[in-house]
């Protein structure tokens, strides 16, 4: 195999970074061959569906592509015993040594070929990069130059992209083309390779959409694990399971689920890329119990029932990680197999939680949601990142700029978050900071708080929080502190809300007019309350 070519007692060579003025350029380029295009002619994350929309037809292909449209890929069965690891048979550059850090990247469909490349790359100790296929030229040099990949290994079916994309990626030494048949069958023995779920890099925000890539990394493994069994709440793949995988190299979590089919030899049906008149009968064929697809993928899905075309079985569950999957298409899903859906969002963006009734919605780390249209009550996880720290910011209409913690479990009705559950109440990171200013801030808004000031609790650092508040004429003190708290619990997260909020006449101030923190530590908020 080509990896055997790599030896370990090569010295390092580090991959230069591409100029300054070259790296501003080519920003420009995506800029302005981005911003002259209107959002309709866009399709968002089109993972694992080579472009293919329901009629046949070819969907946003790169700009400035030539050549014939992706062409049909044949659906690949297997079991996880059976998967076979591919040989891409790049040779590496002479003069030219090799680390443990250095980056290949693969732009192609989750099929067989292109999941025995990534984990045999992983294996050998290099770090793939799957980048998104359904990029523009642009996005893709993007992301090829800022991951600082060293060789390119691309899905045969995209291989005239290439003299397009040499001039845009001049630090790639060579492209290589995602197939080259068969190889040597998985060793029984063979120890778990590590997962591609490192750090999700987006890097491109001013084309409009996310441009990202995965950068594997081993101390993210263990945390990748722990989210594929939030997925399927904690059950393990079996052996008698049947996986339908319909998307990209690009998705960790499809990765994941292949590579677990496989520790667990369960069948696993390979069908990134297919048509849609194939992804249909493969899920009448196989009757999976687990389906994963991708949003472009699913939308082909929709269109094709609503042309009649519905497959003949119901999975027991239907999965969709992306930064970005249209409301219709999950209403679509719902439509056709009923409340089975789960949407995963995975990572940060431009995501949006489709508010429908029976929807399970898991926001992964770093990622925002904001629900959609008028729909009642869907179910809300938000799983944790393993280390108990950070939080989500849930844009309006989620309230009054709610932020929930990791692990919270809530409800959105009429457009509100109401947190019904709390996971742990920590605050952690740079957020930790904007907590004074966030709380004094809700409580300022107020139309019965004329000023507010929140200390740590006398207790030290690791004590309760206090607040206090300087009422107006108008309050009505009685219920003051219970409406307080209540207008808190709504606006932030719940390790932010003080445990008691003290009413004093006056906070105060220092001779310049600021606010004299050492005086307020020294009240007596039953005194102040009392004075009230």
């Amino acid at each position: 195999m080509f990896l055997s070519k790599l030896d370990s007692k090569h010295t390092v060579s580090r991959v230069p970074t591409p100029p300054a003025a070259a790296y501003v350029r080519m920003c420009l380029r995506i800029r302005a061959d981005t911003e002259g295009r209107e959002t309709g002619q866009r399709c968002h994350c089109h993972a694992g569906t080579g472009g293919q929309s329901s009629g046949g037809e070819h969907v946003n292909a790169p700009s400035g592509a030539t050549g014939s449209p992706v062409g049909r890929r044949a659906i690949t069965t297997c079991s996880g015993g059976e998967l076979r690891r591919r040989g891409p048979g790049f040779v590496r550059p002479r003069g030219e040594g090799w680390s443990a850090e250095d980056r290949v990247a693969l732009i192609g469909d989750l099929t067989v070929d292109g999941l025995g490349a990534l984990l045999a790359i992983r294996e050998r100790g290099l770090c793939p990069v799957p980048i998104e296929p359904s990029f523009t030229l642009e996005e893709m040099a993007f992301a090829i130059n800022d991951s600082q990949a060293r060789q390119v290994l691309i899905d045969p079916s995209r291989m005239s992209y290439v003299d397009q994309l040499r001039p845009l990626t001049p630090y790639v030494e060579g492209w290589t083309e995602l197939s080259s048949g068969p190889a040597p069958a998985l060793q029984e023995d063979f120890a778990r390779p590590g997962l591609p779920c490192g750090t999700l890099h987006y890097s491109a925000a001013q084309t409009g959409r996310p441009v990202g890539y995965v950068v594997p990394d081993a101390q993210f493994e263990d945390a990748g694990r722990r989210d594929l069994d939030a997925l399927l709440d904690d059950r393990s793949i079996r052996a008698d399971d049947r996986i339908l995988l319909a998307t990209s190299l690009s998705d960790p979590a499809a990765v994941q689920l292949a590579v677990a089919a496989y520790e667990a030899n369960a069948q696993l049906v390979l069908a990134g890329g297919a048509p849609v008149a194939d992804l249909i009968a493969a899920i009448s064929a196989h009757r999976p119990n687990l389906v994963h697809l991708s949003p472009a993928s699913a939308l082909a899905l929709v269109k094709a029932v609503d042309a009649g075309a519905a497959p003949e079985w119901t999975p027991r569950l239907v999965l969709i990680t992306a930064p970005w999957c249209p409301p219709s298409v999950t209403r679509g899903l719902v439509e056709v197999w009923g409340p089975v859906v789960r949407i995963v969002y995975l990572g940060p963006g431009v995501g949006a939680i489709a508010a429908i009734e029976g929807v399970d919605v898991l926001l992964y780390p770093g990622s925002v949601g904001v629900p959609l249209d008028d729909l009642d009550a869907p179910r809300i996880r938000i799983v944790a990142d393993g280390s108990g720290s950070g939080l989500i910011e849930a844009e309006h209409p989620l309230g009054s700029g709610r932020w929930v913690s990791w692990g919270d479990r809530g409800i959105i009705s009429r457009g509100r978050l109401t947190v019904v559950d709390q996971h742990h109440a920590g605050v952690g990171g740079e957020r930790r900071a904007r907590m004074p200013q966030a709380v004094e801030g809700a409580l300022v808004a107020h139309p019965w708080v004329a000023d507010a000031a929140l200390v740590a609790g006398r207790d030290g650092d690791h004590g309760r929080t206090m607040v206090y508040v300087q009422a107006t004429p108008e309050a009505d003190l009685a219920r003051l502190e219970a409406v307080l708290l209540e207008t808190l619990n709504d606006s932030l997260p719940i390790g932010w809300v003080p445990e008691r909020i003290a009413i004093v006449p006056a906070l105060p101030r220092t001779g310049s007019g600021k606010l004299d923190r050492r005086r307020l530590l020294s009240l007596d908020p039953f005194e102040g309350r009392d004075a009230v």
